[in-house]
């Protein structure tokens, strides 16, 4: 089959079908289609998983603004024990991408795209567009939010991920442990943006060649945040209310401390061992402020069933345990592999 110039632009450009497609669709050598489409003057960018990461950013799937309640979600379980992770093997490029610029590149892309179907002619200056756009998004990072609980959260895990399916994909995973049978993980991780790796760039940073959580400096804390934070991270018992903050430095924590005082939660930064954290004043009208706060969340009524330990000390963190194991066998059960699927199962439904 002869293919003409404006139908190879308007396959390869147009409905972004790779070269090897294109010669399985019309029988011809796919290096023989390189040829044609760069006599044109467009660059093929290599390898073809390089094609595949241009094709899904200029088809939007990286772009993923995040609504402004599950971005408060997401503020207190990175303040826990949530993660960011970069897609390239935490490789960043160097003077990556502002996302104001990386939405005019992907919109002009688009906008070329379109005048292909169309039919309409493309100019020397589109081509150039082009290929530009395809260098540049080419070194576009991404990056993905990832939790990891024990089973004993997993009814929390479901509240989470039915939260993010919403508005993103997700993959649950499970992680076994074949010593103690109550040590078994498991978790989700959602699919990349460039929204993620925007809150990466707010959220890590690397010191000494290593990578480090640093607190964004977010403005106030919600109740959503509060929430997620203390779920994560934070702990009740008969003489202390808490949150872990071991991970951030003194000032980071300090600031924190500023935060939770601007709510009306009296709060201080105390050292124990070698590491800082924030207690909060165990005065009955601040643990009252405390929970009353986080009460307007929209998960807190699903937190409280899920953890009663962190909201009462009528029950301890040992007996909330050993009554989940009673209620949930399924869980538990002895046969490793039987166990794996249906922890995965439970995850999904």
């Amino acid at each position: 089959m002869e293919l003409k110039q404006e139908q190879l632009l308007e396959l390869y450009l147009g409905e972004l079908i790779g070269l090897k497609k294109i010669g399985k669709r019309v029988h011809k050598d796919p290096r023989t289609l390189k040829k044609e489409i760069e006599a044109i003057g467009i660059t093929v960018p290599y390898p073809g998983s390089t094609w595949t990461k241009v094709k899904r950013h200029v088809e939007g799937k990286f772009f993923r603004p995040i609504p402004r309640e599950l971005k408060e979600m997401i503020t207190g379980s990175l303040l826990g024990d949530a993660q960011l992770r970069v897609q390239t093997k935490q490789k960043i490029t160097e003077d990556p991408l502002k996302l104001e610029k990386y939405c005019k590149i992907v919109n002009q892309m688009q906008d070329i795209q379109k005048r292909i179907k169309k039919r309409e002619k493309i100019t020397i200056d589109d081509i150039k567009l082009w290929n530009n756009g395809v260098k540049s998004l080419a070194k576009v990072n991404t990056a993905s939010l990832r939790f990891h609980k024990s089973i004993l959260e997993l009814e929390w895990l479901k509240a989470l991920i039915a939260e993010f399916n919403s508005f993103i994909k997700v993959k649950v995973f499970v992680k076994p442990n074949r010593t103690k049978s109550s040590k078994w993980s498991c978790g989700f991780e959602t699919a990349a943006s460039i929204q993620f790796f925007e809150l990466w760039r707010d959220w890590y940073t690397i010191e000494k060649g290593k990578l480090r959580k640093k607190l964004f400096k977010f403005r106030a804390i919600t109740p959503n945040t509060l929430l997620h934070w203390y779920v994560g991270d934070g702990y009740l018992t008969k003489n202390e209310l808490a949150l872990s903050t071991h991970s951030f430095t003194l000032n980071e924590q300090s600031y924190l401390v500023k935060l939770l005082n601007a709510i009306g939660v009296k709060a201080k930064t105390v050292k124990k061992l070698k590491h800082y954290y924030i207690r909060l004043s165990t005065k009955q009208e601040n643990i009252n402020n405390f929970f009353s706060y986080m009460r307007e969340a929209k998960l807190y009524k699903k937190a409280e069933k899920c953890f009663p330990y962190k909201f009462s000390n009528e029950i301890t963190k040992a007996e909330w345990k050993k009554q989940l194991m009673k209620e949930h066998p399924e869980y538990f059960i002895l046969d490793y592999k039987l166990r794996e699927k249906l922890l995965q199962s439970l995850l999904k439904n």
